[in-house]
């Protein structure tokens, strides 16, 4: 059996790592440990994407604390190309060539609406992806999970805003935010447990934040 992920560094990742402590895992970045070394901000070689792995977590991501119009070019540029294209040329090279391939993606409910435009609509179109991209095998699995805000996340903690957040969570129906071990869990239940019928849909996990 064999992992491989994007964004090894993040709490989501690493919550699942040790729940398949057995696991071979390949790590795909741009770090000196990484297994594959590729730049998903830049035009990288899609060959070197491993396609003879089992299951597949695409988590990179990155969000600007400004909106799109407060951005450099390369900002948005970057952020187009690690939230959106890197994503789906990866899962694009792998569906081709991994009839068995079963890959899940994180995404976020920042598809409905974020400060940060180009974060919004790089996971508007990654979801639209996920539900509409016919698989070609019937073993074959693509899911997003869309986790609302993460109070233990990176991403939340380097926010500038963690009060107005903090009274955000008080206000939300279960009283507060997401963990990040739940965000992992439901992974692990995607690609470990379920059958595979889990496919083409996007799971909202927001504690009824929008109901």
């Amino acid at each position: 059996m064999t992992l491989a992920v994007t964004g090894a560094r993040t709490s989501i990742v690493q919550g699942l790592l040790a729940l398949v402590p057995d696991e071979t895992v390949v790590t795909i970045g741009r770090r000196a440990e990484d297994t594959v070394q590729l730049d998903l901000a830049g035009a990288f070689d899609v060959d070197a994407v491993p396609v003879e792995v089992d299951r597949y977590v695409l988590a990179a991501g990155i969000l600007y604390p400004k909106p799109l119009w407060q951005q450099g070019f390369d900002e948005t540029s970057r952020s187009l190309a690690v939230n959106l294209t890197s994503v789906v040329r990866l899962c694009e090279h792998v569906l081709t060539h991994n009839p068995r391939a079963r890959i899940a993606i994180v995404s976020s409910e920042s598809s409905r609406g974020s400060y940060d435009t180009t974060y919004f609509l790089s996971k508007v179109a990654l979801d639209a992806y996920v539900e509409k991209r016919r698989l070609s095998a019937p073993d074959q699995q693509l899911v997003a999970v869309s986790p609302t805000i993460i109070m233990d996340s990176g991403m939340t903690q380097r926010r500038d805003d963690l009060d107005a957040v903090a009274e955000r969570a008080r206000k939300a129906p279960k009283g507060r935010f997401l963990r990040s071990d739940e965000v992992s869990r439901l992974l692990h239940y995607v690609l470990y447990v379920d059958d595979g019928t889990l496919t083409n849909t996007v799971i909202h996990q927001n504690g009824g934040v929008f109901a």
